[in-house]
């Protein structure tokens, strides 16, 4: 199959033949294949899209066989190299990846033979929900634990869309894990303010009340104002029980896990603590 100048956006959809010489990177799934035939010196361009594979991440695999190649590649949005290397008979490159990102490649055979271009991502069944690039990127730093790396990220997702829930959510989510940070743990085993915690009955209803109209943001914004060493450990861990049903409302298990283990730490109670975590279980599958 020849290529003209144009890059083909549904290029990979359209693939389907098998390139038998592969051999598949371990714990990633062939997502789909294609083996080209070209002559020493032939450029081929391509170009890849989110709806391809729509994950958080995938492989780009091009094999030679004993043919070496040049392959270079640029992420459209911004037109920042990804990858630029020649005279490799095997390219393998990792792809971070996010809503809305394209690639585009170009291929070069430097010497003429087949040569196969595959993609590789998670089990077609079983990979993770992915969101905006930054947003994917600041889940892998957070799942490190990395919440520096997770902010720098979310700032970026926000710069280049403001009006990302998730993105939003997922700093609201870091903002509050700094204030309870900040919180005097000694004051939080002390005994809590009977009139903090009146107070705190009345947060709750009112962020129920938003969470049943869908207003899942206000919510949490409303409890993550909330916290404070007045609430002891008891009340501060009702809000974070309460946060971690917030997020698997907005599909974000890794926020929710991080939300109940502070609840937890914090005695929450075994009866809330287990209705979380099959709530966990069941998104997870």
């Amino acid at each position: 199959m020849k290529f003209g100048p144009v890059y083909l956006c549904c290029l990979f959809m359209l693939l389907s033949v098998h390139a038998g010489g592969q051999q598949p990177p371990p714990g990633w799934e062939e997502w789909t294949s294609q083996t080209y035939t070209l002559a020493a010196g032939e450029s081929m361009p391509f170009r890849v899209d989110w709806d391809q594979i729509p994950v958080r991440r995938w492989l780009l695999l091009v094999e030679g066989d004993l043919q070496v190649s040049y392959l270079n590649l640029r992420r459209e949005r911004d037109r920042s190299l990804v990858y630029d290397l020649r005279d490799e008979s095997r390219h393998m490159v990792e792809i971070p990846w996010g809503e809305g990102e394209s690639i585009t490649g170009l291929l070069r055979a430097e010497r003429a033979g087949a040569y196969a271009i595959s993609l590789w991502g998670p089990p077609r069944d079983n990979y993770l929900r992915a969101y905006s690039y930054g947003v994917n990127r600041a889940l892998e730093a957070l799942e490190e634990d990395d919440r520096v790396g997770a902010r720098a990220h979310l700032l970026t997702a926000l710069q280049d869309d403001p009006a990302d829930v998730v993105a939003q959510t997922l700093m609201l989510g870091l903002d509050g894990r700094r204030r309870l940070d900040a919180v005097d743990r000694a004051a939080l085993d002390g005994e809590a303010d009977p009139d903090a915690l009146r107070h705190l009955d009345a947060v709750r209803e009112r962020a129920a009340e938003l969470r049943g109209e869908g207003l899942y943001l206000a919510a949490a914004d409303t409890l993550h104002q909330t916290i404070a060493p007045q609430l002891g450990a008891a009340g501060v861990a009702l809000i974070y029980a309460d946060l971690a049903d917030l997020y698997l409302d907005l599909g974000n298990p890794v926020q929710a896990q991080a939300a109940l283990a502070a609840a937890e730490s914090l005695g929450l109670a075994e009866d809330t603590a287990s209705r979380l975590r099959k709530r966990l279980a069941d998104e997870a599958e």
